[in-house]
């Protein structure tokens, strides 16, 4: 993961987030292209349980 911020976000792998002011950005390069996501921040969800952990 890359983070484009002063500090990295103090979340570990699997944590739900919520992202603060998330922009999506197209692009297009070279014939392929895609979707950048970009967020001021992203904060845990407190009392989230993981995809793992909710599965019956």
């Amino acid at each position: 993961m890359t983070v484009a911020a002063p500090q990295a976000p103090k979340v570990t792998t699997g944590t739900v987030v919520t992202p603060v002011e998330l922009q999506a950005i197209p692009w297009a390069q070279n014939g392929r292209n895609g979707v950048a996501f970009r967020a001021v921040d992203i904060k845990a969800v407190s009392g989230s349980k993981t995809s793992a952990n909710s599965a019956s």
